[in-house]
């Protein structure tokens, strides 16, 4: 596919690395890969100004992955970031950005991506396209309870020790606070910021999406479903247009209730070590 030339204006990708400068940065913080996703902005923002007179025990990366699509407030320009890192957008603004942040993504303990969503979600989780206890220890202890493996290719994928976060719906303030607690946590666990408490762990799921539910198919969806919540064979659903009652066909856990279009089923897997 043919993707639109560049224009010679469109901003560059945008860096910012927090002292001490004279160490390697230990962690990767990325907001705005799509540019209309504001809370994790206004999060790591307000995560600055937290800092400014901090003493920070190791220096972490900030980058604002799409300043284009930030400035235009668009979700991408040419193409979704997550996308560009294929080479048949080797032409598109978003590949200018991806081969930019490539050599920032090999040289950190670990990569952080911020999402928000467009409608509201039970609680924030987490995305990983490559799996490793390590991965699961991290999650546990800046305690996310739930991740979805994303076989796709995307940035999380590239970046091999890479976790995504989905925060909440964007026009919450719960979001912004959200987000903020969980980049906290991440500096702590890190050794990056100073913590004064010894943090509990939860139990950290992993999830994988093997079918959608079309929305269309019906009208009123019963009040107690909730994402990540365990559905049982059976289980009432919800009302179908002819007022006839749909029961889940097989046990299942839900993703994305609030979806105006579909709800994805999925199954927790488990990966042999």
């Amino acid at each position: 596919m043919q993707a639109p030339l560049i224009d010679n204006n469109f901003m560059p990708l945008q860096v910012e690395i927090f002292w001490p400068l004279a160490l390697p940065p230990k962690v990767n913080i990325i907001v705005w890969v799509h540019g209309n996703e504001q809370a994790p902005l206004k999060a790591i923002n307000l995560l600055k100004k937290e800092i400014w007179d901090s003493s920070l025990l190791a220096p972490f990366r900030i980058i604002f992955a799409n300043p284009q699509a930030i400035h235009e407030n668009k979700r991408y320009i040419h193409t979704d970031l997550n996308n560009a890192f294929l080479d048949q957008w080797w032409d598109s603004y978003e590949s200018l950005i991806a081969s930019s942040i490539a050599p920032f993504l090999s040289d950190v303990a670990y990569t952080f991506d911020f999402h928000s969503t467009s409608f509201p979600i039970s609680g924030p989780y987490a995305l990983i396209s490559i799996y490793s206890r390590e991965k699961l220890a991290i999650l546990s202890k800046i305690w996310i309870q739930n991740a979805v493996f994303v076989e796709k290719n995307s940035l999380i994928k590239k970046a091999v020790k890479g976790i995504g976060f989905e925060v909440w719906y964007d026009k919450e303030e719960k979001s912004i606070q959200t987000a903020l607690q969980l980049m906290r946590n991440i500096l702590q666990f890190f050794g990056i910021l100073d913590s004064q408490t010894t943090t509990e762990s939860t139990q950290a799921h992993i999830h994988l999406v093997y079918d959608i539910l079309k929305k269309e198919d019906f009208w009123v969806i019963e009040k107690n479903i909730q994402d990540f919540q365990f559905i049982e064979k059976w289980t009432l659903l919800w009302i179908w247009k002819e007022n006839q009652p749909i029961y889940a066909r097989e046990n299942f856990y839900p993703l994305w209730v609030e979806d105006p279009q579909y709800i994805r089923m999925t199954k927790r897997i488990f990966f042999e070590e």
